[in-house]
C-alpha cells in the first residue's frame, strides 16, 4: 500500500464522512486553490461561481467552507475523508490532512 494512504489509515478513518468541523478547519488552510479542489470534488464551475458570488463579502474562509458544505450536501455518505484527501492530492496539498486529523 502506498505510504501516504497507509499513514492516512493510521491517523484517520478514511471511510468516515467529513464533518462540518473538519470543513471549518480545512477552510482555514485552503487558499487560491479552492476552486480546483471544488472541481475535483465534483462541483461544476457554475456552482463554484455561485458560491463565490453569494459569499464574497464574508471572505475566502466562508467561501471555501460553503464550497465544502455544498460538496457534502451533494455527496451525502460518499463525502468521505478519503474522497477529500484525493481532492487535496490533486491540488498537491495532501499534507493538509495531517493538520485536520492528527
Amino acid at each position: 500500500m502506498h505510504l501516504f494512504i497507509w499513514s492516512l489509515y493510521l491517523f484517520a478513518d478514511p471511510l468516515l464522512v467529513v464533518t462540518s468541523n473538519e470543513c471549518m478547519t480545512l477552510a482555514n488552510l485552503i487558499n487560491k486553490d479552492w476552486k480546483a479542489l471544488g472541481r475535483y470534488l465534483g462541483l461544476t464551475n457554475g456552482e463554484i461561481e455561485i458560491i463565490k458570488y453569494d459569499h464574497q463579502v464574508e471572505g475566502l474562509h466562508e467561501i471555501v467552507y460553503q464550497m465544502l458544505c455544498k460538496w457534502k450536501q451533494q455527496q451525502g455518505q460518499k463525502a468521505t475523508r478519503a474522497q477529500l484527501v484525493q481532492g487535496l492530492k490533486k491540488i498537491q496539498k495532501e499534507y493538509l490532512w495531517k493538520e485536520i486529523w492528527s
